[in-house]
């Protein structure tokens, strides 16, 4: 197995074993995730790459920030991108994890999502609209979930996988046993100075 897929592999277990966290995972950075510090208590840096919103689940997750890596660091104040992933709006997979129930826990009511749900991330230089499209309740070790094209989310998008959202998070409510996933897909792109109807 290659060095690069070998660790990605690692990483992405490791995100989906360990409590969503990932050690290390802010020195992997997609190219497309250009990020900006955050000075966080004790002088530590974030990378912050945007903003997540969902219409569905307002109250929990509006102007949520969205750091790069999803370290228990980056996860106690809000969304982040798993390392190996790519960035938001890219051809790929745009993978996410949050809490469930601590913290920020911004995918505390996930349960309450529905396909063709909007998913919103906004970046510095423009507003990413991804919509729901398959859900599926997986193992820790099913590190799959992250691939490019995984096969719930290309069998639901016609002529295959192109840029897809993956959003990772616990379950049953208040354990780690499995991981709650959702897959969605970019619909729109907007300018930065012009955010989708959804968000006024």
């Amino acid at each position: 197995m290659p060095e690069s897929l070998e660790r990605r592999t690692f990483l992405v277990r490791a995100a989906l074993v360990v409590g969503l966290g990932i050690a290390g995972a802010e020195n992997v950075v997609s190219p497309g995730a250009r990020a900006t510090a955050s000075t966080l208590e004790g002088g530590h840096k974030l990378g912050k790459i945007g903003s997540l919103y969902v219409p569905r689940l307002r109250a929990q997750v509006w102007n949520m920030p969205v750091f790069d890596g999803a370290e228990d660091r980056h996860l106690n104040r809000g969304v982040g991108r798993i390392a190996g992933s790519v960035g938001p709006g890219e051809w790929g997979n745009f993978a996410i994890a949050g809490h469930r129930t601590t913290a920020v826990r911004p995918f505390y009511f996930i349960e309450r999502l529905r396909r063709n749900d909007a998913v919103i991330v906004r970046t510095s230089t423009a507003w990413f609209t991804y919509r729901l499209i398959a859900q599926q309740i997986v193992t820790p070790r099913d590190s799959w979930v992250l691939d490019p094209a995984p096969l719930p989310a290309r069998s639901t998008t016609p002529g295959g996988a192109s840029r897809l959202l993956t959003i990772v998070t616990c379950t049953p409510r208040g354990t780690t046993q499995k991981r709650w996933i959702w897959w969605g897909r970019l619909s729109a792109v907007h300018p930065a100075d012009a955010p989708p109807a959804a968000i006024n």
